[in-house]
């Protein structure tokens, strides 16, 4: 059985930051800096990704392109929508900046593993 990274974090997780994680999950198209993210958990930006960092072992902006990443992979896996389509839905733009994070995270463009 595979587990989401939200999933996983959201075990992981402990008040402070148990509903952010799920929010997060429920916000993909939205801003999810960290800014936005320290006020959605009322911290400040600096506590809040240190925090964040020392908890989950990774700043905020890698775990959200991480969480956005595998909505997207599943999102393309059902092959319901089209690429521009699932990177709007899960917060990279459009198809080139979700190439761009692909490239960024596998070291592949999507059409390489076909």
């Amino acid at each position: 059985m595979q587990f989401s990274s939200a999933f996983a974090a959201q075990l992981r997780a402990d008040g402070q930051f148990f509903e952010l994680i799920a929010w997060i999950s429920d916000n993909l198209d939205g801003d999810l800096s960290v800014e936005a993210l320290a006020r959605k958990a009322s911290m400040s930006p600096r506590t809040f990704a240190r925090k964040f960092s020392v908890h989950f072992g990774q700043t905020p902006a890698k775990f959200v392109s991480q969480i956005r990443l595998e909505a997207a992979r599943r999102a393309l896996e059902e092959g319901r929508l089209p690429m521009n389509a699932v990177a709007k839905l899960v917060g990279f733009g459009d198809e080139q900046g979700l190439r761009r994070a692909i490239l960024r995270s596998c070291g592949i463009t999507p059409s390489d593993g076909h």
